[in-house]
């Protein structure tokens, strides 16, 4: 993918991303967190994201950000599994 691709994808995908963290937080602060840490990981591996999964990487990752976030480990919650 390349960089304005990426960019332009991300661009797009904002407002879901802050809704989903929000929904998983219930929370302002919390959910704002969770919304920068997953950018950064989307930025941070931009060049490995398949454009074609795209949404599917980036909603993943937040799933799992959150579970780390929380300190729950993948097998007690299955939100962290899927």
């Amino acid at each position: 993918m390349t960089t304005a691709n990426f960019y332009d994808k991300f661009d797009q995908s904002i407002p879901r991303i802050q809704d989903f963290a929000f929904k998983l937080t219930k929370n302002f602060e919390n959910a704002r967190l969770l919304y920068l840490e997953t950018a950064h990981q989307a930025m941070k591996h931009s060049n490995t994201i398949e454009d074609d999964r795209f949404d599917e990487w980036l909603f993943s990752t937040m799933k799992k950000t959150y579970c780390k976030m929380r300190g729950i480990t993948p097998t007690k919650d299955p939100l962290c599994c899927s």
